[in-house]
């Protein structure tokens, strides 16, 4: 299409800009349906798929998870839904109340579900080198999620009152995005705010993920230390006195659980990395944003490179949420294996415990 000869290079490159904004504006749309079509249902089916193993001391973390990535993959969903005004969605509720409410939810559930991560790790490294003090405490998942689910909320607080609806343009008809709007606090503590919330948010949780899935695969346990208790196969038991504090494992059942938890842990670290690189680079670009403000330049050709980068970046986001059922899936089935080998070796050899 031929360019009006009366247009400026600037009036031209903004309607450039505008032109590329829509077409990625609909690439993020189809996008998030997709991702969420698939995703949604699969976290519907792991819940049910996981309620059988109730019993596990991972499950409430593992629910609870789920739970946060689906609230929060709902959220993004209905609100791209809700921007190109579907139905049940038009008149019910302003665009500056939507993105206080879809700010609000995305940032409560982000931070309550990267700290559950952590929650759950850490129980996992206590149990794994302090089972018997853990055990005495009587660490209660439930109780961990509900101070989580708490500390979310209120140290999320701050985002109905910052977040509101920004035009691109003169009005709202060039466009609108959500965003802080720096006159309450200034542009200069609105930094400083942000740069906190996403170290709090998600740089803090990982590198500690990480720390204490690294220190359960590479650190000694303790607990199998003269100190404690000694668990040794009935292979190299000869002539023990039965009133010995001994307790009694077949030597394939012992490697077995070491194999089973080395794998599990491989299989965290993975989904740990995975999902930070994942997020990344969508904060990391956030982030450069407050500081320089490339969203808003004057320059329309930076605020195309920008588009483009954050589309990029939305989309690279966006593929975290099919790893989490994938990874459930994975960890379900591990469940069943060990389930499947204790019961084997049950049959196949007898087990003593004297006390």
């Amino acid at each position: 299409m031929p360019h009006d000869p009366n247009q400026t290079e600037e009036e031209l490159l903004k309607n450039q800009f505008f032109k590329e904004w829509q077409s990625t504006s609909e690439l993020l749309y189809y996008t998030v349906i997709c991702v969420s079509v698939v995703t949604l249902p699969a976290l519907i089916f792991m819940f049910i798929l996981l309620r059988k193993y109730k019993k596990s001391n991972y499950y409430h973390f593992l629910c609870s998870i789920m739970a946060g990535n689906f609230v929060l993959l709902a959220t993004i969903f209905s609100n791209v839904l809700s921007d190109r005004n579907v139905a049940f969605f038009t008149g019910i509720l302003p665009g500056v109340v939507v993105c206080k409410l879809s700010a609000f939810l995305v940032n409560t559930s982000s931070f309550f579900v990267h700290w559950a991560w952590v929650s759950m790790y850490v129980q996992r490294f206590l149990h794994v080198f302090f089972p018997l003090r853990a055990h005495r405490a009587g660490v209660k998942s439930k109780d961990i999620i509900l101070v989580l689910f708490a500390f979310s909320v209120i140290s999320q607080l701050w985002s109905p009152i910052l977040i509101t609806e920004i035009s691109l343009g003169a009005d709202e008809s060039s466009g609108t995005y959500c965003a802080e709007d720096p006159k309450i606090f200034g542009e200069s503590t609105l930094k400083y705010l942000i740069f906190f919330e996403c170290f709090m948010t998600f740089f803090l949780p990982f590198v500690l993920t990480v720390v204490v899935d690294f220190s359960v695969l590479i650190m000694r346990n303790p607990c199998t230390q003269k100190k404690a208790f000694t668990v040794i196969s009935a292979d190299e038991i000869v002539h023990q006195d039965e009133k010995s504090p001994l307790k009694i494992v077949h030597k394939s059942k012992i490697m077995f659980d070491m194999r089973r938890r080395k794998e599990t842990i491989r299989r965290c670290l993975l989904l740990a990395t995975v999902t930070l690189l994942l997020n990344l680079p969508n904060y990391s670009l956030q982030l450069i944003d407050e500081f320089y403000h490339f969203r808003e330049t004057p320059d329309f050709n930076v605020r195309r490179k920008f588009v483009r980068a954050d589309a990029i970046v939305y989309i690279i986001y966006l593929l975290q949420f099919p790893t989490v059922p994938l990874y459930m899936y994975c960890l379900k089935t591990d469940f069943d294996r060990s389930k499947s080998k204790r019961n084997s070796s049950a049959r196949r050899s007898t087990t003593h415990s004297f006390v």
